[in-house]
């Protein structure tokens, strides 16, 4: 025999779990986006869609960029408005676990071949090749430069003496007597030949060049050359005419070794242009 209440009892209990069984369980509001998240989403629409159906938040569409909810597709801006919550946090799983890696490019296999027996050698024997015709180059292309250098110098060695020579004795003629230091006329003709020789060697390494003729020209014409040193001439002057002839020597005499030192200073330097002498100016 029951007790008395103890069927009110039990419906009592029975209702009260037949509502918690038909009560809806809440759904935690998922924290908000930051703007990061928000773009980085956005930006990886199609990787945000395969989350959202992972997570079982809608099913795939007919376009990947889609997503199905219910018998809709929607665009995923639209499905943002539509669910924000879904969205949420689909993007906040899709920003912890990154997009998915692109597929790297494939890369065509060539395939194994062996090399001609004969293409080493042939590569070792260009290389060597090459190197010597290389090292051949830079060591003529050193030697000329050394040369000219030496050829320049000796040059312009040559018209300093010859210019000494040329003075020592014109003055010899100028105080009327000669001195111990006054050079003969053998000692002028030994510097004129020696500065001529310096003066066609040049002549030979620069064939386009006209000074190193001129200058040769000059050398063995009036008022240098022999008309320097004919005595007969000086002997019969008196001062003031040998004076003047003095002064048209000196006047030849320092064109001369200007121009020779002009030409020695190019001489010296490659790939240089024809110089401009007091004669060409």
């Amino acid at each position: 025999m029951s007790r008395p209440g103890s069927s009110r009892c039990r419906a009592l209990s029975a209702a009260a779990a037949f509502g918690f069984a038909i009560a809806p369980v809440p759904t935690p509001t998922p924290t908000q986006l930051d703007d990061g998240s928000l773009v980085f989403c956005l930006d990886h629409q199609d990787d945000l869609v395969r989350a959202a159906i992972a997570l079982d938040r809608g099913t795939p569409a007919e376009q990947p960029e889609l997503i199905r909810v219910g018998s809709r597709d929607l665009q995923v801006d639209e499905w943002r408005r539509l669910y924000p919550a879904d969205f949420t946090r689909s993007c906040q799983a899709l920003r912890i676990a990154g997009p998915r890696p692109s597929p790297a490019p494939a890369v065509a296999e060539r395939p194994n071949s062996t090399p001609h027996p004969l293409i080493a050698p042939i590569t070792t024997l260009t290389a060597t090749v090459v190197g010597g015709v290389l090292t051949f180059l830079l060591t003529r292309s050193r030697d000329q430069v050394a040369l000219r250098r030496q050829e320049a110098q000796d040059l312009q060695g040559a018209a300093q003496s010859f210019e000494s020579v040329v003075r020592r004795y014109v003055y010899g003629w100028l105080e009327k007597k000669k001195t111990k230091d006054s050079p003969s006329e053998p000692q002028v003709i030994e510097r004129s030949v020696e500065l001529a020789t310096k003066l066609r060697r040049v002549q030979n390494a620069r064939p386009t060049w006209d000074e190193p003729t001129d200058l040769l020209n000059q050398l063995e014409n009036e008022p240098l050359g022999r008309f320097l040193i004919d005595t007969e001439a000086w002997a019969p002057l008196d001062q003031a005419d040998r004076q003047r002839r003095a002064d048209l020597i000196f006047s030849s005499l320092a064109n001369l070794a200007r121009d020779a030192d002009h030409i020695a200073y190019l001489h010296q330097r490659p790939r240089q242009r024809k110089p401009a002498t007091s004669e060409t100016g």
